[in-house]
């Protein structure tokens, strides 16, 4: 009897560790480093319209191969685990944690009526300031990283005159358009990270009767972690952009009824950076990542963007169960889209960093994301512990 009882105690582990499993929540990424290139080429000789991560970034109209772009019955039906038809939202990604909060279609979740409450009630007499340049990841990651910091130290956050493309994306822009009002203030003390992509304490340590300039890149997690509600907060996408990407994964959950999962291929101008550290995930990388989610999730179709479409192309013709977003869509609407699917797998880059980010399930990285002994792996610390968040898996 006393036997029996023991095998029961043990079963009942073993199945909450399954469950446990199942629900645990991952992501994944990679960053752009224009310091360490000397020109930006952000167009393919492969026919692609733009490149998602560079700062030459095209706003065409969004158009999407071999989905429909009109969808015969917007409707979403409840969502399961494994079989997901609606966006869930995690409320944590990066602090080790997750929990999914449901919602019935992408701008339910996207454009919540919360305020930005902890940013708007920022009374500290002192500003943080910092420049938002580069391609679409990289504004992001200063933007957030801004916020955070701003946060921690009790300062207004000040945005000084930069590219208009977080103004063209982001839903609420109140701080950005505030940012005049304090830029006076940014030029008394400057403070630069150590590096691009390492956690730099120092900026959780101003000098509380000084103002400072921040930067460069900021490329690291840590800045905003212990304020993740309020910068996925800051992060959601215009009503317009929403829309568009909701018709996109309208299509596809109509037309494919199984798990959905996203995936980044980021080639472009890492190609002609090898020298530097830079490097592209191989083939072999996204079919072993897809392979990884396929035995995880069972029937899963894998919808890709890309800023080398016809490599793509190329590479999985004869898979029936991928699907190549056209190149001809905006930037910030592929991202949309990416974020909206049930899981992620990315290669190297920030713009696949913040799709990985803002996408609610299960994400994979390429972990060889660098060339050892070279300039750029320098910008991390070892495994990139500060740039990738912690619960995020990694394969080669």
């Amino acid at each position: 009897m006393f036997t029996v009882l023991i095998l029961c105690v043990v079963l009942v582990v073993l199945t909450w560790e399954v469950f446990r499993r199942r629900h645990h929540h991952l992501e994944l990424a990679v960053s752009t480093f224009p310091h360490l290139v000397s020109s930006n080429k952000s167009t393919q000789s492969t026919g692609t319209a733009h490149d998602q991560d560079s700062s030459t970034t095209l706003y065409p109209t969004a158009s999407v191969n071999h989905v429909s772009s009109k969808p015969e019955d917007s409707s979403l039906s409840k969502r399961t685990w494994y079989q997901p038809t609606t966006l869930s939202y995690p409320t944590s990604s990066c602090a080790g944690g997750w929990e999914f909060r449901s919602s019935s279609t992408i701008s339910s979740v996207t454009n919540s009526s919360t305020t930005f409450a902890s940013l708007n009630s920022l009374n500290g007499s002192r500003v943080v300031c910092a420049s938002l340049q580069y391609g679409l990841g990289n504004q992001m990651f200063q933007y957030a990283s801004l916020l955070g910091i701003a946060l921690k130290t009790n300062r207004i956050p000040v945005v000084l005159k930069s590219s208009s493309l977080l103004h063209d994306v982001l839903r609420n822009t109140s701080i950005i358009d505030n940012s005049v009002k304090y830029s006076d203030q940014c030029n008394e003390s400057i403070m630069w990270e150590s590096a691009c992509c390492k956690f730099s304490p120092q900026f959780f340590e101003l000098d509380p009767n000084k103002n400072y300039t921040i930067g460069l890149y900021l490329q690291s997690w840590r800045y905003f972690f212990e304020h993740e509600a309020e910068i996925r907060q800051a992060m959601k996408f215009k009503d317009s952009v929403v829309s568009q990407a909701q018709q996109v994964v309208d299509s596809l959950r109509q037309k494919y009824h199984r798990t959905l999962t996203g995936v980044h291929v980021r080639r472009g101008d890492y190609l002609y950076y090898t020298g530097q550290g830079f490097k592209t995930a191989p083939l072999e990388y996204l079919l072993h990542a897809m392979d990884y989610v396929r035995k995880r999730f069972g029937d899963v179709a894998f919808v890709v963007s890309s800023d080398d479409v016809i490599w793509c192309q190329e590479q999985f013709a004869n898979a029936s169960d991928v699907i190549v977003l056209s190149a001809d869509s905006p930037p910030a609407v592929d991202m949309m889209t990416l974020a909206s699917l049930d899981h992620m797998i990315m290669t190297v880059g920030t713009y696949g960093w913040w799709a990985s980010f803002l996408n609610p399930g299960v994400a994979v990285y390429y972990r060889d994301f660098v060339h050892p002994g070279t300039s750029l792996s320098e910008s991390f610390n070892p495994n990139g512990t500060d740039y990738y968040c912690p619960v995020w898996i990694s394969l080669s």
